[in-house]
Order: C-alpha cells, then sequence, then structure tokens
C-alpha cells in the first residue's frame, strides 16, 4: 500500500503580548472604570497576560486580542503550517475555570469556544485541539480571548508563551485512532 508523506508541522509561537502588542488587548463588553481587570507584564524574560479573574463577569466579559492582519496573516499562515492546536502556558492563584475563544471578523467572541480549568500552584500547559473549539481550521482566525466560567472573587490567572502546532499524522496514526 502507498504511505504518505507525514506532515511537517511547525510551531509558531504567537507575538500577541510583546510591548508593541500588548496595546490592543481589549476588554468586551467595556469594564466599569476603577482598577483593570487585565494587564500585561514582564517576568523573567516573558510577556505575561495577568488577568483578574474574579472581577469578570462569568461566561460574559472576555479579555481578548484581534491580531495585526487579521486571519490572512494569522489563521491561514498558521493552517499553512499544519498547525491543529493552540497551547500556552497557565498558573491561578485559586482554582478558575475559564474558557479560550478564536476570534474570527464578524462572528460573537463567544461563538469558537473551549474550556479548560486552571488549579492553583506551578505553570501549567494547556493544549487546546482546533476540534475542541468546533472548528476544521484555523484558517480564519484573527485573534484571542479568554472567559472566565467560574472563580472565586480575588482569583488570579496567569497566562504565557501562547502558540500553535500541529501533531504529525502518519497512516499508522490515522489507523490507531480508528
Amino acid at each position: 500500500p502507498k504511505q504518505s508523506k507525514p506532515l511537517k508541522p511547525k510551531q509558531l509561537a504567537l507575538d500577541c503580548m510583546s510591548p508593541a502588542k500588548a496595546v490592543l488587548w481589549t476588554v468586551e463588553p467595556p469594564s466599569t472604570p476603577g482598577e483593570p481587570v487585565f494587564s500585561i507584564r514582564q517576568e523573567n524574560g516573558s510577556d505575561i497576560l495577568s488577568i483578574q479573574a474574579g472581577r469578570l463577569e462569568p461566561s460574559k466579559t472576555t479579555v481578548r486580542v484581534l491580531l495585526p492582519g487579521d486571519g490572512p496573516e494569522n489563521g491561514a499562515i498558521w493552517q499553512k503550517n499544519f498547525a491543529n492546536y493552540v497551547s500556552f502556558l497557565c498558573r491561578a492563584n485559586k482554582p478558575v475555570e475559564m474558557t479560550m475563544h478564536l476570534l474570527q471578523r464578524g462572528k460573537p467572541a463567544g461563538t469558537y469556544q473551549s474550556r479548560f480549568s486552571v488549579q492553583p500552584g506551578e505553570w501549567q500547559r494547556v493544549i487546546l485541539p482546533v476540534s475542541s473549539f468546533k472548528l476544521k481550521s484555523f484558517s480564519s482566525i484573527a485573534g484571542l480571548g479568554f472567559r472566565v466560567v467560574s472563580s472565586d472573587k480575588d482569583a488570579e490567572v496567569s497566562i504565557k508563551d501562547i502558540s500553535v502546532a500541529g501533531v504529525p499524522y502518519t497512516d499508522d496514526s490515522w489507523k490507531s485512532q480508528k
């Protein structure tokens, strides 16, 4: 039988929290005046998104960014590099249930979302397959966001090292999934 060539996906770090991009992050709907519900800071050479989870309206408030270049310079490139999951490091001071959102122009922030949990303590790797967002590919993704589903009032979540990548498939790996 003819063997198909394995894909060679690349891991692509998303430059969405560097100082130049940090100003693009917003809260939707806009938060009430007072202390900000999120910040982006540097820690040990990493850019970190810090979300005051307890101050967000559960399942409604989105901390989000539309990336420069929209879908053609983001999701379409991720797709061409065979990306099939998004990954990031996350930590919290208290248990938090959250959703990550993949944003497309013209679609509400809650259209493509995937749920994850964060436990207190050390950094945890979160890996969300594109299929968990009820999408077949990243092709038209123009941005990303995070929402809190449930948390304690004073919970804080930190997120860093957001990337997209792919798992290479071979004929044998497909057989093992059937």
